[in-house]
């Protein structure tokens, strides 16, 4: 009789190995992808109020390192 916690074989371990090469990279590329998108997005709406405003915007740091941070997570 099969358990649902039973000790993972060498089977189970290579197709978890296999799904993890599959995915990993995918979900990655789709972080980096989402902060690019966020950046877009804050500078877009930044620089038109500015436009439209006529009043210069404070200089805002770019936060692409603790955006990188949470990537590498």
């Amino acid at each position: 009789m099969s358990h649902a916690f039973s000790r993972p074989t060498a089977a189970s371990a290579f197709c978890g190995q296999a799904m993890y090469q599959a995915c990993v990279p995918v979900f990655i590329r789709g972080l980096r992808a989402l902060a690019g998108q966020v950046q877009r997005a804050s500078d877009t709406s930044k620089l038109s109020a500015e436009r439209l405003s006529g009043v210069p915007v404070g200089k805002m740091d770019y936060l692409g390192a603790a955006a990188e941070t949470h990537v590498t997570r």
